[in-house]
């Protein structure tokens, strides 16, 4: 994988494993037996599936990786949700499904659309996504949509140009100006840059820094909130700025956002072989090499979000 400073600042999937465990043993809150054998079962099957993940080939990989993630969420959820109503029950989320949904066009496939089911709210992502205040789409988001919010792809591996700027922090947590970069031939102004922000909900007040413009990168001044607080969401012990998912104005959290893309690539190893065998072919799609990077980067960002998602848990949600 290459790697920027930002990656190699990152946990690896060892790494994020042993912050897992420590949570198994001495959980930071008090939990019914119940709870606690949930919470521990499901990260042992998360850990297990996403360590056989790092031994398939690419064309079975998602099987592994999203139902590892899948099982991690009922850990999520005994952390997250309060009283007895913590269990998970199916996806909540759907498609692309069927024989034909990706054609070997170079568009199709950053254009697949997955949806949160607005009928079963009961669903696994649909109650995940509301204990981690996190935005749902009935309406569907495409898969170009949800690969940009994955910053290791914005990063290294797009399935498509760049709708929008990365956004990454690059200075000390408590610094009110961030660094960003437009990919592409886009000649950056003030107002192209304020077009870009119009993005970001996280954004809302934000500014660009007059003068610190330089090719393709600029720096944003951020609005702080009324306490002092700076916007942005904790992406692996990262500060970034997350774009919005259209027709919401809402940000997703970055553990949904793999969810998403995971569930998708499982439905299209599942239920179209002959697509995603054609998706994965070097030879023969374009898409291929973005597929293979995102699932080798699955298995350190999942348990390093995981890990990090849990250190976030409520205080006292579940406590006797």
């Amino acid at each position: 994988m290459a790697a920027t400073m930002w990656d190699l600042a990152r946990s690896n999937g060892s790494q994020a494993w042993r912050r897992v465990h420590r949570k198994r043993s001495n959980p930071p809150w008090l939990v019914t037996e119940e709870r606690r054998a949930l919470f521990s079962s499901s990260l042992e099957q998360a850990e297990q599936q996403i360590l056989a993940a790092s031994v398939t080939p690419i064309q079975t990989r998602p099987l592994n990786a999203f139902y590892g993630l899948s099982q991690a969420g009922r850990a999520v959820a005994a952390a997250y949700v309060a009283g007895d109503d913590y269990q998970l029950f199916g996806h909540g989320i759907s498609g692309p499904s069927g024989v034909g949904c990706i054609s070997d066009e170079a568009d199709a496939f950053p254009r697949a659309v997955v949806a949160t089911d607005s009928k079963k709210r009961s669903g696994s992502f649909v109650r995940l996504s509301a204990a981690l205040n996190s935005a749902v789409f009935p309406n569907g988001v495409d898969l170009g949509t949800l690969w940009q919010m994955v910053v290791e792809a914005q990063l290294h591996e797009q399935v498509e140009p760049p709708r929008w700027p990365v956004l990454l922090s690059s200075s000390p947590n408590d610094s009110d100006e961030v660094s960003a970069s437009a990919s592409g031939s886009v000649t950056l102004t003030e107002d192209t840059i304020a077009g870009f922000l119009d993005h970001y909900p996280e954004l809302v007040g934000a500014a660009p820094v007059p003068g610190r413009v330089a090719g393709s990168s600029f720096q944003v001044k951020l609005a702080r909130s009324p306490d002092g607080s700076l916007p942005g969401t904790n992406y692996r012990r990262s500060r970034v700025f997350m774009p919005e998912v259209p027709e919401t104005g809402q940000t997703m959290h970055p553990l949904m956002v793999w969810w998403a893309i995971l569930f998708a690539l499982s439905k299209l190893a599942r239920y179209s072989p002959v697509e995603w065998d054609y998706l994965t072919d070097v030879d023969r799609s374009p898409h291929a090499v973005p597929i293979a990077f995102l699932l080798d980067a699955a298995l350190d960002a999942v348990p390093d979000l995981l890990a990090e998602t849990l250190d976030e848990a409520p205080a006292g949600v579940v406590r006797s």
